[in-house]
């Protein structure tokens, strides 16, 4: 993966209007891996006064699909499942990678665990489709 590949997934992503909403940052990039951070805010606390499930599904959509960003394909989300094993409190930081695990012509399968302070806070997998190549990738 190019220097140049990098800074446009990392431009594209950072413009968008719920990537910045949420507060999530790229940390690392590298073909078919992804690192993401997020530190939990009190716009993202459930009733129970911790980070709500959403939140956390859709950082791990998130991560997984930067991640298939990496191998220049465009995808969807087909499925998607996540087991949620404690709770986040108000002023951690999730941190949430991802791999490839499962590249086919047409569906690709990622994997993520979200972490916070060194424990493991979610799991997940989900199964993408892939619509077609980047047209930007070469661009």
């Amino acid at each position: 993966m190019t220097d140049q590949w990098i800074t446009y997934i990392r431009n594209k992503f950072n413009r968008t209007p719920f990537f910045n909403f949420l507060g999530v940052e790229i940390t690392s990039l590298s073909v078919g891996k992804a690192t993401l951070t997020l530190p939990v805010t009190k716009n993202l606390l459930n009733t129970y006064g911790t980070c709500h499930g959403g939140v956390l599904a859709a950082l791990a959509d998130m991560v997984m699909g930067i991640t298939l960003r990496t191998l220049k394909v465009r995808v969807v989300t087909v499925e998607l499942s996540l087991n949620y094993l404690r709770p986040v409190k108000l002023g951690q930081t999730l941190i949430a990678t991802a791999v490839v695990i499962h590249q086919g012509q047409r569906l690709i399968v990622a994997e993520t665990k979200i972490c916070s302070q060194g424990k493991m806070v979610a799991k997940g997998k989900a199964t993408f489709f892939v619509t077609g190549p980047d047209s930007e990738a070469d661009g």
